[in-house]
């Protein structure tokens, strides 16, 4: 199914979705540290923030949530995260949701969170 002239005109970000690598050596037997690394890059997508803020033991805590919609192609898990290229802001992924139109994959929402203390 082609996308949708009008789906790809609303996404107007790119972000970076990253996996986590346990290192070991890569193919020129050079070392590898484990920690996070792009596993794609300017990847076409839309941020729709929500924002909630707590106060906690006197501290005010903002937890950000938001809606992310990626074209139906992105290879997107629970298990990775997702940087905004725009403010380099690093999100969590609590949910990924392939959502369809009449039957056909149309695009993919994920639900991610960050958590800024202030």
């Amino acid at each position: 199914m082609a996308t949708d002239p009008d789906f790809l005109e609303i996404l107007n970000e790119t972000c970076t979705i990253q996996v986590w690598t346990d290192g070991g050596e890569d193919d020129y037997n050079q070392p590898i540290n484990a920690g996070w690394v792009p596993e794609s890059t300017d990847v076409a997508c839309r941020f729709e923030t929500k924002a909630g803020v707590e106060i906690i033991e006197g501290k005010k805590v903002v937890i950000e949530s938001v809606n992310l919609m990626l074209l139906p192609d992105t290879t997107i898990t629970e298990a990775r995260r997702v940087i905004r290229d725009a403010d380099s802001q690093v999100y969590s992924i609590l949910l990924v949701n392939h959502a369809d139109e009449e039957q056909e994959e149309h695009h993919i929402e994920a639900i991610l969170d960050h958590v800024k203390v202030g």
